[in-house]
């Protein structure tokens, strides 16, 4: 199993950055390039959900991942408590986002949305921490390396809307 550590998740970068106002919706683009085939258990970090806040949106850009049609994944939420990038910490919901997923075995684009469903109670509780969301192959694809995967993550505050 390999990790891969997209530049927004990586452990010595804050869960946001900017002049965005304490309390204010945040926007976290992400970026990751791939430097290997996604292969079975491989897991991908793609962003952090900043503590006390609950995730809004979030939308994945996919390359073609998957030169055959095996790829399948799900994009969940895990503690940040590993002290290193090449680790995953400890799992809060492995598909609170996404689950059994094949849209990246070709180009597309991937959004949570309003596909919203009762499982993703996780994704919208705050938590006390910093979470990270990440991508888990369950079935490897017959991709290539030097893909770029692109997105965003939209938060918001928990209490926002009270």
């Amino acid at each position: 199993m390999a990790v891969f550590v997209a530049n927004a998740a990586r452990r010595n970068r804050p869960a946001h950055v900017g002049a965005q106002a304490v309390g204010s919706p945040v926007f976290l683009p992400f970026l990751l390039t791939m430097t290997a085939a996604w292969a079975t258990n491989d897991q991908l970090k793609l962003c952090k959900l900043p503590k006390q806040y609950i995730a809004w949106d979030l939308v994945i850009d996919w390359p073609d991942m998957d030169s055959g049609a095996n790829l399948v994944y799900d994009v969940g939420l895990y503690q940040d408590d590993t002290a290193t990038d090449a680790t995953v910490g400890t799992v809060v919901d492995t598909d609170c986002f996404i689950a059994a997923s094949t849209t990246a075995r070709a180009v597309g684009r991937e959004r949570l949305g309003n596909a919203l469903q009762a499982a993703l109670a996780a994704a919208y509780a705050p938590s006390d921490t910093d979470l990270i969301v990440v991508a888990t192959a369950t079935t490897g694809g017959a991709g290539t390396a030097s893909k770029a995967i692109r997105g965003y993550l939209m938060a918001l505050p928990a209490g926002y809307d009270d």
